[in-house]
């Protein structure tokens, strides 16, 4: 499958910064998002 690559500037509607904790926060209350994938990105932002 072929995908089209982003500018910088251009948004996708695809694209959402899973990393902000809010947006984890709705994604994992809406089940979205599993408690496993929630502590993998809560680990991503401590390293950061």
């Amino acid at each position: 499958m072929l995908r089209r690559k982003y500018s910088d500037d251009e948004n996708s509607d695809d694209d959402i910064d899973v990393y902000a904790k809010d947006v984890r926060e709705s994604l994992l209350e809406d089940d979205e998002l599993t408690p496993i994938e929630e502590a993998f990105l809560a680990g991503y932002e401590d390293a950061v």
